[in-house]
């Protein structure tokens, strides 16, 4: 999808998270916090277009699944188009799928999820199972324009690292979250 399309999007759909599709250079310095090369099981909420979830896919090994997770039906149709094996795509909000089939346990989740919007009562929904799902040594990547998230993530997470990252416009602070 092109980045006009994709601001058509943004604009029509108030739970897109981003006005342009994640650069090359974001989608390497998000990726690069995540132990992808052996994961098994790796959940993305707020896939979008798929710029993350194509990054991940190559670092990947054969056997693993990805579940992109996207409310938006034109970005969805967008990750339909990635053929990969490894990719299970799921149409809906990240709490209905937390409620119809949530994972048992994964190695590494990322979120690009525009946390603002939700009400706190949903933040903490998703969070505490993600904190509940994160094996321990896994890894929880949550990237955002308004680091204001950080308070929600340390009451169930490590935060051990936050940085705002510079190579994607508009910026991003990026968390890298392990399991308490």
């Amino acid at each position: 999808m092109n980045a006009v399309k994709f601001f058509i999007e943004f604009l029509k759909d108030p739970q897109i998270g981003a006005l342009t599709p994640s650069s090359k250079y974001f989608v390497r310095d998000v990726i690069k916090r995540m132990p992808l090369e052996n994961a098994e099981t790796v959940v993305e909420y707020g896939a979008g277009e798929g710029a993350v979830t194509r990054g991940m896919l190559k670092k990947m090994p054969d056997g693993s699944k990805l579940i992109a997770i996207d409310t938006n039906p034109e970005l969805v149709r967008s990750l339909k188009k990635i053929n990969d094996s490894k990719l299970e795509i799921f149409h809906g909000k990240v709490q209905e799928f937390i409620a119809k089939r949530m994972e048992k346990s994964v190695d590494c989740a990322i979120s690009g999820i525009p946390f603002t919007y939700l009400a706190p009562k949903e933040k903490e929904y998703i969070l505490a199972h993600t904190a509940k799902i994160l094996k321990p040594n896994g890894v929880f990547v949550v990237y955002q324009f308004n680091p204001l998230i950080g308070k929600f993530l340390k009451k169930y997470f490590k935060v051990a690292k936050e940085e705002l990252v510079l190579s994607n416009w508009p910026l991003y602070t990026i968390f890298t979250c392990r399991p308490k």
